[in-house]
């Protein structure tokens, strides 16, 4: 692949793939492990199961990114990756779908506003808080499982904040190249102008 081609939208994309494969690095180790260490089988089928959906629904939501397709149309595949988190976050007790949640957090300003898409990072990390107080040795304490969730917050936000500057960088340089346009004409057409200003004084005493 060309260095030229590979646009920071690819990037984007290929990044938040490369995140998901290290989030599921950690939870396939339980399933090399020996039976007596290895969690619940029910619960290891359910959150792989979960783990290839948010995947196989992530490949589909960052097709086409930056492009005109209506945003709404997106919405149940992110929907899609929200629910599949908050399983994983369930049946592997692990807290690594909060890392998910920022990969959602990085594509969702080029799928929808900016305000909306915010609104959505907020939500979808208090959505881990039932799920986080259920696992381990925090069951039952909802108030811990808030606080786990929302620490996830800010550094969603992060991503979010700069995913968004980076949209808006995208936008701008079709402007910037059309705005350019004419004043690169006008500055090929300045020696010629020049010329035939300096000629009008001359143009009198050949008269």
């Amino acid at each position: 692949m060309r260095l030229a081609s590979f646009n920071h939208i690819r990037l984007l994309r290929y990044a938040g793939l490369f995140t998901y494969v290290c989030v599921g690095i950690p939870l396939l180790w339980d399933s090399v492990r020996a039976p007596e260490d290895a969690g619940d089988p029910v619960d290891r089928a359910w959150w792989m199961s979960s783990y290839l959906v948010f995947g196989l629904a992530y490949w589909l939501v960052t097709r086409h990114l930056g492009g005109r397709n209506p945003w709404q149309l997106k919405i149940p595949l992110l929907l899609t990756m929200n629910a599949s988190a908050v399983a994983i976050n369930y049946f592997s007790h692990s807290g690594l779908s909060g890392i998910l949640m920022g990969v959602i957090a990085g594509v969702l300003p080029w799928l929808m506003p900016f305000w909306p898409g915010l609104v959505w990072v907020v939500v979808q990390n208090f959505s881990l808080a039932p799920t986080t107080a259920m696992s381990g040795n925090v069951c039952g304490r909802t108030k811990v499982g808030t606080v786990i969730a929302s620490r996830w917050i800010g550094v969603d936000a992060f991503n979010h904040f700069l995913s968004n500057e980076r949209v808006a960088s995208h936008e701008r340089s079709p402007r910037q190249i059309a705005s350019a346009t004419p004043i690169a004409e006008i500055a090929a057409r300045a020696p010629s102008f020049r010329l035939t200003i300096s000629l009008v004084p001359y143009g009198s005493y050949l008269r």
